[in-house]
């Protein structure tokens, strides 16, 4: 396709990316933008829709504003409280941004169309399957994806309208977008990005499926542990057995007992097996002593050794003179 440059009004967009084929309300408050929406639906016109680098800038100048943006149409326009205005865009084509020539009362542009790189009928068919079976496999990974991506992949578009339509229907980020624009007319670099990005959205959506599924059975467990205790611990006051108090106290030594990992986790075992013995039984006072043992012993205590032969020498003939 021939590039064109012409002129046209314009809107900056705040935190707001318009792509070929997506319609969107956008609300407007801004004098500037409220002005252009009007000329254009008053003279039946195109308009330029380009996002700002910063969102929080007022009166953004050429600077200010992204690279690239998209032509579009102004389908409606309705007006809200508070000086507010609703209007209803349909993006047509992505476009270049080649300068901006006015500000009051609205921004005028100078832009340039995008010229379009096709491939093959074969392998845009080829890219087209390959496409649709990624979206099918990011669709089964995410249950709550939209009703309109999932007709899509069942719909039998051809390549470019299916590319429109799949890049507008994805929950992309504002960046994201952006740089989509900047790509949507090469055919290789548009297919090579969503690609890249369907494989990324499906992996992080498996990894936070199987983390959510870890930390959920990690609590049923806990909570399961902790409802088989308390309900040990009503049959053991019921029966009045004294096991589990000495287990209680056992676990209060342990957790301030600083010993080897392999010992406090022998410790623990032997408390678990402790309150599972009935009271009176010829087990628990075993177990008691062997638990009681184990948290006596200075396991993580050093006393500082004397490395001296003549001390040795003195001891050993104060309390062994004579022999050999």
């Amino acid at each position: 396709m021939v590039q064109i440059q012409k002129s046209m009004v314009a809107i900056a967009l705040r935190g707001v990316t318009v792509l070929p084929s997506m319609s969107v309300y956008l609300d407007m408050e801004r004098n500037m933008s409220i002005a252009a929406a009007k000329t254009a639906q008053k003279q039946n016109a195109e308009i330029f829709l380009v996002a700002q680098k910063n969102a929080r800038q007022e009166s953004p100048a050429r600077e200010d504003l992204e690279r690239f943006g998209v032509i579009a149409a102004v389908r409606q326009i309705m007006t809200l409280p508070n000086n507010k205005v609703r209007v209803l865009v349909n993006g047509l084509e992505a476009a270049e941004l080649v300068d901006i020539t006015g500000y009051v009362p609205q921004l005028e542009a100078v832009v340039r169309t995008l010229p379009e790189t096709e491939q093959t009928p074969e392998r845009r068919e080829a890219m087209c399957r390959i496409l649709r079976e990624e979206t099918g496999r990011y669709l089964a990974a995410r249950a709550g994806a939209n009703r309109e991506l999932k007709n899509l992949v069942e719909l039998e578009y051809e390549f470019g309208r299916f590319l429109r339509q799949l890049s507008c229907n994805l929950p992309m980020s504002q960046p994201e977008r952006q740089e989509y624009l900047g790509l949507c007319t090469d055919d290789e670099a548009a297919y090579d990005f969503l690609i890249r990005w369907l494989v990324k959205e499906t992996d992080v959506e498996a990894f936070r499926k199987d983390y959510q599924n870890k930390v959920r059975h990690n609590l049923d467990q806990h909570q399961k542990e902790y409802i088989l205790r308390e309900q040990m611990k009503v049959i053991r006051d019921e029966l009045g057995d004294g096991a589990g108090s000495d287990a209680d106290r056992f676990e209060e030594q342990l957790k301030q007992l600083e010993a080897p990992e392999e010992v406090l986790q022998t410790i623990s075992k032997e408390i678990k097996r402790l309150r599972s013995l009935s009271m009176g039984g010829p087990e628990v006072g075993v177990c008691q002593n062997y638990i009681e043992t184990l948290l006596s012993m200075p396991w993580e205590k050093r006393d500082e050794e004397t490395l001296s032969i003549p001390e040795a020498r003195r001891i050993l003939d104060e309390d062994h003179y004579g022999l050999k």
